[in-house]
C-alpha cells in the first residue's frame, strides 16, 4: 500500500466557503481546514469583538480563502475527479501527495515531563521507570487543549497535587485530552465528571483514562456547554476545577459557586496577568475566599475557597 497522503487544497471565495464544504460533506468529507483572511480582516476590524485574553499578531489578512484536508492512503477512497466534480464552479481544486513521515514527526520532541515533586506526564509511546513516590499520568494527547506542557496546565496540576484529598467529588469543566481530572483520580479523588465543549474531549477522555488503568465507573464524560446548558450538571463537588480563560470564568463562577460544596475548593487557570484582579473580583462576588494565587511567566491560576 502506497504511504502518500493527498494533500487537497480547494481555493474559493467567503462566501463559497460554507457551499463548498457542504459539497464535501455530500460525498462524506466533513474533516476540514478552512483559512479565511477576509474574515480575519472583519473580526480585527470589528470594534465591538470580544476582548480576546491573546490574539496572534501574524494573523493572515490578505489571499485566497481555501478550504484543506488530507486524505491518509487507507481512506482515500475518492477520486481526484470524484473530489473536483463535487466542489464544479464554487472554486478551483488542487492535488498534491505527500509523505506521511510529518503526520507523527512531532512525536520525537514530546518526551516525559514532571510537574512539581511527583507528577510525571508520560507520551504513551515513551519508555519511564518511575519512583516509588511518584505518580504517571500516560498520555496520548490526540488533537485537544490538555499535554501538560503550558504554564496553565501545570500550576493547575501543582494545585490539585496540593488540595486534592481521598474520596473528593470532582469537576473539570473544559477537560480536554482529560488531563487534569484523571490525574485528579490518581492523586485520589472518588469520582470526576469532565466537560467539554469539544465533542473529540470526551472520546480523548475515554482513551487516556484506559490507558491509565481508570475504571469506567469512576468518571463521566460530557460533550457540552455548562455556560448555556443549565441541565448539564448534576450534584455538589467538593473540588471544582477549570484551565480555560477568563472570558469564560468570568462566566462560569456563578455556576460553580451553584455546585460546589461548603469549604469546597475552585482552581481556575489559563488567566494572563492582566485579567488577574478580573477573575478575583469575579470570584470574590460569588463569595469565593482566594486561598493561593500562583503565577508563571505571564500566566495566574488562583485556588478559592466556597
Amino acid at each position: 500500500m502506497s504511504n502518500l497522503w493527498t494533500k487537497v487544497v480547494i481555493s474559493t471565495t467567503a462566501e463559497n466557503i460554507e457551499p463548498v464544504c457542504g459539497a464535501l460533506i455530500s460525498i462524506g468529507i466533513d474533516a476540514v481546514e478552512i483559512d479565511d483572511p477576509t474574515e480575519n480582516l472583519r473580526f480585527l476590524q470589528d470594534e465591538s469583538a470580544i476582548n480576546w485574553d491573546y490574539l496572534d499578531d501574524d494573523l493572515p489578512t490578505d489571499g485566497v480563502p481555501t478550504v484543506r484536508f488530507y486524505l491518509s492512503p487507507d481512506e482515500n477512497r475518492w477520486s481526484d475527479a470524484e473530489i473536483t466534480a463535487a466542489i464544479g464552479a464554487l472554486g478551483s481544486v488542487s492535488f498534491e501527495r505527500v509523505k506521511d513521515d510529518w503526520t507523527d514527526a512531532w512525536l520525537e520532541f514530546y518526551k516525559p515531563l514532571k510537574i512539581g515533586n511527583r507528577i510525571v506526564i508520560r507520551p504513551f509511546w515513551e519508555e519511564y521507570e518511575a519512583t516509588a513516590n511518584e505518580i504517571v499520568f500516560t498520555i496520548d494527547p490526540g488533537h485537544v487543549f490538555g499535554t501538560g506542557q503550558h504554564q496553565s496546565t501545570e500550576m493547575c496540576l501543582c494545585l490539585l497535587d496540593k488540595y486534592i484529598a481521598a474520596n473528593m467529588q470532582v469537576l473539570d469543566l473544559g477537560c480536554g485530552s482529560g488531563i487534569l481530572a484523571i490525574i485528579s483520580l490518581l492523586l485520589g479523588a472518588k469520582h470526576v465528571v469532565a466537560i467539554d465543549i469539544d465533542p473529540a474531549a470526551a472520546k480523548m477522555m475515554g482513551i487516556n483514562a484506559e490507558l491509565n488503568g481508570i475504571p469506567k465507573e469512576q468518571y463521566s464524560a460530557i460533550c457540552g456547554n455548562v455556560i448555556s446548558d443549565s441541565g448539564l450538571i448534576n450534584g455538589q463537588f467538593d473540588l471544582i476545577v477549570a484551565n480555560i480563560v477568563a472570558d469564560v470564568i468570568i462566566p462560569l463562577a456563578p455556576i460553580a459557586a451553584g455546585f460546589i460544596k461548603s469549604n469546597g475548593l475552585f482552581i481556575t487557570s489559563g488567566i494572563i496577568d492582566d485579567r488577574q484582579e478580573e477573575v478575583i473580583a469575579a470570584l470574590k462576588a460569588q463569595n469565593f475566599e482566594i486561598v493561593e494565587v500562583m503565577t508563571k511567566d505571564n500566566w495566574v491560576a488562583i485556588c478559592a475557597k466556597a
